[in-house]
């Protein structure tokens, strides 16, 4: 249990550089409509459209305007994406629901579980996996209960609770969706991965204190391990119970699991350069345009000034020598 704020930490870090992020472009946006935007409207009404790129703060804050959106469109996507793919597997899932044995109800009990809060399916298959947004329940198949003895079930299904009670399926549809709008840094990514390594691995430190042993989880594992392995969509957003290397480095050399996890930050120097260069957009688009007039009411007089500096005074528009015959 003591991995648990450590394994959480990397998704509120996730969720808190994605919200820094939009933060601080939406304020180099507002304030470019705020104050650089409207002078600069100001100076094409006088001097003309084709002077608008020419000013070089607008042209930046149009380049953070138009990232923000991609990366609201590409997170919405994302977000809709794994929704609909989610609903659709449990969908094909949900023919064979069946009533839960007896045996598995008793054991739910001691988890603080009741029918309500698991889908049983009677297949031959292995599968159990934590499935809900809103609502997540623990879903798990007839084959998996046969396969699994009494202590090796019950840490499958104290796993399974920690994730329900976390919430756990809603964080991974968010890391992802995170991760998928900032596809430029290389460190949300990491971060989503990190994020999502984390529930199973807090869901494990859970069973084990569930139980006070880890032997009956790594035997599930073991178990598991030597049957064959269900397909199931990347998009669908679901806390499977997989073996990953990960979780059995994590469980068998705790000692050197954080070592391994050091290693996979060497991108870090991308990650350096790209928030470099967002920063640099930034103090670009805030800085102020040189050269404008006080903004003022656009009349044609004002906006004849600089063709009547050019002009003899007998070709000046409006002046009493243009008007003579």
């Amino acid at each position: 249990m003591n991995n648990l704020p450590r394994q959480q930490l990397h998704f509120w870090g996730l969720v808190g550089s994605a919200g820094l992020l939009c933060t601080a472009g939406l304020a180099v946006v507002g304030f470019g409509y705020a104050t650089q935007w409207p002078q600069t409207l100001w100076h094409v009404c006088r001097e003309g459209v084709k002077n608008l790129w020419g000013h070089a703060p607008v042209s930046w804050q149009l380049v953070i305007l138009i990232l923000l959106i991609v990366v609201l469109l590409r997170g919405v996507w994302s977000f809709g994406r794994q929704v609909w793919q989610t609903q659709r597997f449990a969908r094909g899932f949900l023919a064979q629901q069946s009533q839960p044995p007896s045996r598995l109800k008793r054991l739910l009990t001691a988890h603080r579980l009741t029918p309500a809060h698991i889908v049983y399916l009677n297949l031959s298959t292995v599968h159990v996996f934590c499935l809900g947004l809103w609502r997540p329940r623990v879903w798990l198949t007839s084959g998996l209960v046969t396969t699994l003895t009494d202590p090796e079930l019950n840490a499958v299904l104290a796993h399974e609770a920690h994730h329900l009670r976390q919430r756990d399926p809603l964080r991974l549809v968010m890391g992802r969706a995170i991760a998928s709008a900032f596809f430029f840094l290389p460190l949300m990514g990491a971060l989503a991965r990190r994020a999502e390594l984390g529930c199973e691995l807090a869901a494990d430190s859970a069973a084990i204190a569930f139980l006070g042993d880890d032997l009956p989880l790594l035997c599930a594992l073991q178990k598991l391990l030597a049957l064959p392995a269900g397909q199931i969509p990347r998009a669908a957003t679901i806390t499977a119970f997989n073996i990953t290397e990960a979780r059995l480095r994590r469980l068998l050399y705790p000692a050197a699991a954080g070592h391994n996890e050091r290693r996979r930050w060497s991108q870090w120097p991308v990650n350096f350069g790209v928030l470099l260069i967002l920063t640099l957009f930034g103090y670009l688009a805030v800085q102020p345009i040189m050269g404008h007039p006080p903004i003022d009411a656009c009349t044609i007089e004002e906006a004849m000034q600089p063709l009547q500096s050019q002009l003899p005074l007998n070709e000046w528009p409006f002046s009493a020598a243009a008007k003579r015959p």
